[in-house]
């Protein structure tokens, strides 16, 4: 903060100046992380959608193993059919267990990737904002110290 070290040399105009540019700064910085948090939510989002997505792929492709064995080709093949599907259809199910826990484990660490990068920039809006309500305080005590040595000297 260069501004801010410089500032006691200044003269009044000089030091509201100077606030003003620091005030737009921080300013500048809280739209651009708050464009960032915009982001990092939707990427958390996007996480979530595809968590679900897994989820309704996962059902779909057990429910077409439970079919396996059932129907005219197990009625036609008879019971040692339908017991060759079963076990095919229980190593499928065995395989999707497998794939889904890897991807459910992929997709739990990118949602918290991201929910951290949400943390993160929330912690940095939070800080912007307080040193921004700072920078206002400081520019409304110079404002007003102005103001007030502008009426001494009208008097």
């Amino acid at each position: 903060m260069v501004v801010g070290q410089t500032i006691s040399k200044l003269s009044r105009d000089e030091k509201v100046s100077a606030v003003e540019e620091e005030i737009s700064v921080v300013e500048a910085k809280i739209r651009r992380l708050n464009s960032m948090l915009e982001e990092a939510k939707e990427e958390v989002q996007e996480w979530v959608e595809a968590n679900a997505d897994l989820s309704q792929s996962t059902a779909e492709a057990r429910a077409k193993t439970q079919l396996m064995g059932q129907g005219l080709g197990g009625t036609i093949f008879g019971s040692k059919y339908r017991a060759v599907q079963r076990r095919n259809a229980a190593s499928l199910n065995a395989r999707i267990s497998h794939e889904v826990a890897e991807k459910r484990a992929k997709i739990k660490e990118g949602k918290q990737q991201a929910q951290e990068s949400v943390r993160r920039l929330k912690n940095q809006i939070k800080e912007l904002k307080e040193e921004l309500k700072s920078l206002k305080s400081k520019r409304k005590i110079f404002l007003l110290y102005a103001q007030k040595q502008m009426n001494q000297h009208y008097l």
